[in-house]
């Protein structure tokens, strides 16, 4: 069987339930705005502006709360309704996925006995309409909903605890009901790869020419040693019917374009090439969070995501290298022993560790040519020897 061509996304999938095709018609022509979210960290949601001169169409009650919205054919319901008098009278609506809404409702004191986290979320999965995708967890005893003066459990919030406990990752996708633990998913789910810049011209298997499919049009990255993941990014690519389909769950790889110089082995001569590699300090794989869209021409699909191991450089300090080694730490100890910058690899050849064994007898210290915890101490205060701290005189009230 062929396959399907991908068609970009318009309000020709939006249905309002319960209203005729007139009304419809009448609401989709009224709609200044409309914007989609998938996310991993809530409920994912679709919202749209209308213009309502007089409030006429919110008079008839077309944006009731709980009515059923379908979009990109998946099911939400109205759960925000807001009527904005300013310069013009407009209804801003957002529709949250119907599935998950339920789930939230569903209250009240049950127990499940005695189940796996992930046999109750690929049950509850079936109970209310979705698909299911988890990794396998271990029975630990009778799973209940609470309910006591205190507390009011849904079967969302249980589910939520759970996760937690067992640091899974609990959201929705495309009609799919996700619980495991972000390598899992990505490892089953696949993919894409950002390059910064965009390419304009991507050279494919026929020698033909194409630009990149995820083309980035702007990208933020972040490293911190402040938050639980050290490396998030958040980006700006091109919307085309693929990008449209992205969605949670998926992991991220991001490279940039680098110069380098080649040698003809025929002229001898040097020119220039431009090769793709992993973008410095975020090799890493990302861990895609929430994905955004509006429909209009100008519009474009924001994407955020979270790096799923810990960044290579948040740990040089507490490791210990010595010849053999690679990675950005070692670039790290031979910039700061001295090895020329032309000879930076990243690789602890036999010059590094020379250079290691000088410094280490420069600083009265054992020169043994393995980087551990004095060295590193060593290392931390390069250029650092001259600073001051200011002692500041602090009186007694």
């Amino acid at each position: 069987m062929p396959e399907q061509e991908l068609k970009s996304l318009t309000l020709d999938s939006l249905i309002v339930g319960e209203v005729s095709d007139d009304v419809l018609v009448e609401i989709k022509e009224s709609i200044t705005r409309f914007s989609c979210e998938l996310t991993a960290d809530r409920v994912s949601s679709i919202s749209f502006t209308v213009y309502d001169p007089g409030f006429k169409m919110h008079d008839r009650n077309y944006f009731l709360v709980q009515r059923t919205v379908a979009f990109n054919n998946m099911f939400y319901e109205i759960a925000d309704v807001t009527c904005d008098h300013k310069d013009r009278d407009s209804i801003q609506v957002v529709c949250r996925n119907k599935s998950m809404e339920r789930m939230r409702r569903a209250k009240g004191q049950h127990s499940w006995g005695a189940i796996s986290p992930t046999d109750l979320a690929s049950l509850l999965a079936k109970q209310y309409g979705l698909s299911f995708f988890g990794e396998p967890s271990p029975i630990q005893g009778a799973i209940t909903r609470k309910q006591d003066k205190n507390t009011t459990e849904s079967s969302y919030q249980v589910l939520q605890r759970l996760a937690k406990d067992l640091e899974f990752r609990f959201f929705e996708a495309k009609g799919t009901l996700f619980f495991a633990s972000e390598p899992y998913i990505v490892g089953a789910q696949g993919q894409i790869q950002m390059t910064i810049p965009g390419r304009e011209a991507v050279t494919l298997s026929d020698g033909s020419y194409s630009t990149d499919t995820v083309f980035t049009l702007g990208c933020s990255l972040k490293r911190s040693q402040d938050s639980k993941k050290p490396a998030t990014f958040n980006g700006t690519i091109y919307k085309n019917p693929t990008t449209e389909q992205l969605y949670p769950g998926l992991g991220c790889s991001i490279f940039k374009l680098k110069e380098k110089i080649v040698i003809d082995s025929d002229s001898l001569e040097p020119s220039t090439e431009i090769t793709r590699v992993p973008f410095p300090n975020y090799a890493d794989l990302f861990f895609i969070d929430k994905v955004s869209y509006g429909i209009g021409p100008s519009q474009q699909v924001q994407i955020s995501g979270t790096s799923i191991m810990e960044s290579e450089d948040m740990v040089c300090t507490t490791e210990t290298f010595q010849s053999g080694s690679e990675g950005v730490c070692v670039e790290r100890i031979q910039q700061a022993v001295g090895v020329d910058a032309t000879m930076i690899t990243g690789v602890f050849d036999g010059n590094t560790v020379s250079k290691v064994k000088a410094f280490q007898t420069a600083n009265s210290l054992t020169a043994n040519g393995i980087v551990g915890p004095e060295t590193w101490a060593k290392i931390e205060e390069q250029g650092l020897t001259s600073v001051n701290a200011p002692i500041t005189e602090i009186r007694a009230s």
